[in-house]
């Protein structure tokens, strides 16, 4: 596969092994299922960086639905 995807709670290590191991010797992006990357940071730096492998995060990906919660969840106490 050309594309991973990250999606939390799968261990970083889990990550770093399908890199490092050669079990996704073809990867050319990585992607981070939620907004924030930090618990694969090291990974990144290490491994991804030196590689040219760039990596994304789902930065803004729930923001209208997580909206529309929140103001459903104010009129359903509003009433």
């Amino acid at each position: 596969a050309e594309a991973l995807l990250w999606v939390p709670p799968t261990p970083p290590p889990v990550l770093r092994a399908l890199l490092v191991e050669g079990h996704a010797p073809a990867v050319r992006w990585c992607h981070g299922f939620y907004a924030g990357v930090d618990p694969i940071a090291a990974i990144a730096r290490e491994v991804l960086l030196p590689a040219g492998i760039p990596l994304s995060n789902g930065r803004g990906a729930f923001s209208s639905s997580l909206a529309e919660y929140a103001l459903m969840a104010a009129l359903h106490f509003n009433k």
